[in-house]
């Protein structure tokens, strides 16, 4: 869609000669239908794969939560026990 931006009338008024007599005048809404359902195909897709890509990263900064989680988990273990032994030496 980007790339439309810099296609002037004139382009545009070229490519429909060029489309009209390759293809024929008829044949025109079946084309432009096709493309239609292409970019809409394409537009699915690329829907899906933001949505797999956002779960993806969703489940990785859970995994990275969990660890840091873990992490002061077993700190704190070490404080206790640490202070335990200091506590037994006296």
């Amino acid at each position: 869609m980007g790339m439309l931006l810099f296609i002037g009338t004139q382009e545009v008024f070229v490519l429909l000669i060029f489309v009209v007599m390759f293809f024929g005048a008829k044949r025109i809404p079946e084309i432009a239908r096709g493309l239609g359902q292409g970019i809409k195909y394409v537009r699915n897709a690329t829907n899906e794969l933001k949505q797999e890509i956002t779960q993806s990263a969703d489940q990785n900064e859970d995994v990275k939560d969990a660890k840091d989680a873990l992490t002061e988990g077993k700190q704190a273990l070490d404080d206790l026990k640490d202070s335990v032994r200091r506590s037994t030496r006296l």
